[in-house]
């Protein structure tokens, strides 16, 4: 090997491992630093022998919304808010009735008086904003008979808003029609709230 084409696998090598750190440098720069770790929350109910329990898992870690509880719990959604962990769902005394779960600390949410001694149940939670609705029905207990309404929270210190939701009539064709609103949304700056009937 004489001396150009030494010169020259030097030069190639030089050119290489300039221009590898050159790209490396580039593509180090493109690639997005996380700005935030945001948490996994997912809610739902234990079966066991002392009864039912409201859970979570954070980031696939179980456990209760209300540890100390002696009250059968269940629960069935969660938003954040402010920092803040809000589940929804409902406690049993007596029977089922409406709750929220900040943090672990539990505020019951007040029963419209139409049908107070009935089941009463929080089945969705959206903040829209910067609010808090909850969705929640009251069962008289027969033929899928329901009342819809929402639940308002400017704070979770302040009494909640109760804003009925109007459901059709009955008519000839469909004498006991059964309404149940059960998930709620926010598109084009409106808040709707879905459900089914029959």
């Amino acid at each position: 090997m004489n001396m150009k084409q030494l010169l020259f696998i030097l030069f190639c090598i030089v050119a290489f491992t300039a221009c590898k750190k050159e790209y490396s440098v580039e593509d180090v720069k493109q690639v997005p630093k996380p700005t935030s770790n945001p948490e996994v929350v997912t809610v739902g109910k234990l079966f066991s022998i002392g009864g039912i329990r409201a859970v979570y898992w954070k980031d696939s870690n179980f456990s209760y919304v209300e540890p100390s509880t002696t009250l059968n719990t269940d629960a069935f959604s969660v938003e954040k808010w402010n920092n803040n962990t809000i589940i929804i769902g409902t406690y049993a005394s007596g029977s089922w009735k409406p709750c929220y779960w900040v943090n672990g600390q539990k505020y019951i949410l007040p029963i419209p008086t139409i049908l107070n001694n009935a089941e009463c149940y929080a089945h969705d939670i959206k903040i829209y904003n910067n609010n808090i609705y909850i969705l929640g029905r009251i069962s008289d207990n027969t033929n899928n008979d329901y009342t819809h309404f929402i639940w308002k929270l400017t704070d979770i210190n302040t009494p909640p808003q109760i804003i009925l939701l109007k459901t059709p009539s009955n008519s000839a064709d469909r004498p006991n029609i059964g309404l149940l609103a059960t998930n709620m949304a926010v598109a084009n700056n409106k808040l709707f709230v879905f459900g089914s009937y029959k």
